[in-house]
């Protein structure tokens, strides 16, 4: 059997046994919640933060979706002295089953898990993981991340104004440094170019406070993951001739074992050059991103190609690098 159907067939089995209390007995569950046991899910929970960014989405999902399944069956059986723990732990397992579900191109999935996370993380009292969960959910609704119904980038600063409440002190420096990033671009989005730039220095304040490496969901972020951020916002600011040197150099620092983040970079650099009017130049980086992100299996980013075609290559319909364009994206075998 060939890995492409054997990760889809393992997909479909989870999905036959939606209901957290089948599938969690399913795969073996403790019938009680211990501290050990909890510690050593939370760690494996750290393990998947990593994975996400080098993984393909679809083989990472299923492994995600039966931790989701089993810490919140444990969550529900936890004694009252472990109440707390166990609601964490699926909070944030909930919380990478949803961003799962957003680079899967599953907007209703992906806004049900974290608003799950949402709730599992006020039950165990915890700040900064409704914060965490908080800036997950922004990427259902700004136009950065996401297009279609219910898009509106007023929508995701309030959704980040409420995780950075939520948040509060307690807040470690790199999901600040992520918050205050998303928040960036959306007030970028509308044109808030003050705003824009005073959260750009809050995420450098931020992000000089962080530790070197951490050993989770944000162990690669640095300098130059919050340089694409930036190289970004001069793009939705309209800037090209100061977006292109930023990403230039995000490109070349940006290991391509970040999948995501290194194809975001090149369609943002796409973006600005398609502001600037280089046509065969934006659309040979985006030939690059789709031959990407289809070997990789991230319909969210093909999504994003298509609306960098859509906002800065329109004008230029009817070219035969818009049509090439045009006809590999009509040929993508995953869904966009």
């Amino acid at each position: 059997m060939r890995r492409r159907e054997f990760i889809t067939l393992l997909g479909a089995a989870a999905l036959e046994m939606l209901d957290p209390e089948r599938l969690a007995a399913a795969l073996g569950a403790p019938p009680v919640a211990d501290g050990r046991l909890l510690e050593d899910l939370e760690a494996l929970s750290h393990e998947y933060g990593r994975r996400y960014w080098t993984m393909s989405p679809a083989a990472l999902w299923p492994a995600v979706r039966g931790q989701v399944a089993i810490t919140r069956r444990l969550y529900e059986v936890a004694p009252a002295a472990s109440r707390r723990q166990a609601a964490a732990l699926a909070s944030r397992s909930a919380s990478l089953l949803g961003l799962l579900h957003h680079r899967l191109g599953r907007r209703p999935e992906s806004v049900m898990y974290l608003t799950l996370a949402r709730e599992l993380a006020a039950e165990a009292q915890d700040g900064p993981l409704q914060a965490y969960a908080l800036v997950g959910l922004r990427a259902a609704f700004s136009p950065v991340t996401s297009d279609g119904p219910g898009v509106d980038a007023r929508k995701a600063v309030a959704l980040l104004e409420e995780a950075e409440r939520l948040g509060g002190e307690g807040a470690s420096p790199l999901l600040r440094t992520w918050l205050y990033a998303c928040r960036a671009e959306d007030h970028a989005t509308l044109g808030h170019g003050g705003e824009a730039e005073q959260d750009l220095a809050r995420a450098e304040a931020a992000l000089a406070q962080a530790p070197r490496r951490s050993g989770d969901y944000f162990y690669h972020w640095d300098e130059t993951r919050l340089a694409g951020f930036r190289g970004n916002c001069a793009v939705l600011l309209g800037r090209p001739e100061e977006a292109i040197p930023i990403l230039e150099e995000t490109e070349r620092n940006t290991s391509q074992e970040l999948t995501s983040p290194y194809v975001s970079v090149l369609t943002d650099l796409a973006a600005a050059h398609g502001q600037r009017g280089d046509l065969e130049h934006a659309c040979e980086l985006l030939h690059r991103v789709l031959h990407i992100v289809n070997q990789a299996r991230i319909p969210e980013k093909a999504a994003r190609v298509r609306r960098v075609r859509r906002r800065y290559l329109d004008r230029w319909l009817d070219t035969a690098a818009v049509r090439r364009l045009d006809d590999h994206l009509s040929q993508l075998t995953i869904e966009a």
